[in-house]
């Protein structure tokens, strides 16, 4: 299994971005929907940033925000 090299999930505060703080580990698996639980934020927007593999084909293909 091939999984995205490193992950984070950002929200901007006061101009800056930070870390989300995660109740739960970043875990990857293939053909599943994965979740990510992270401790509630105020924010106008959160950038998601994944490292792909340079030599095999990956993406996401469904990002929802709850």
């Amino acid at each position: 299994m091939r999984s995205e090299l490193c992950n984070q999930l950002l929200y901007l505060s006061e101009g800056n971005w930070v870390p989300v703080e995660a109740v739960i580990d970043y875990l990857i698996e293939k053909d599943k929907f994965n979740v990510l639980r992270f401790k509630p934020v105020r924010t106008k927007a959160l950038r998601l940033e994944v490292h792909l593999p340079k030599d095999n084909s990956s993406g996401i293909h469904e990002w929802v925000v709850e």
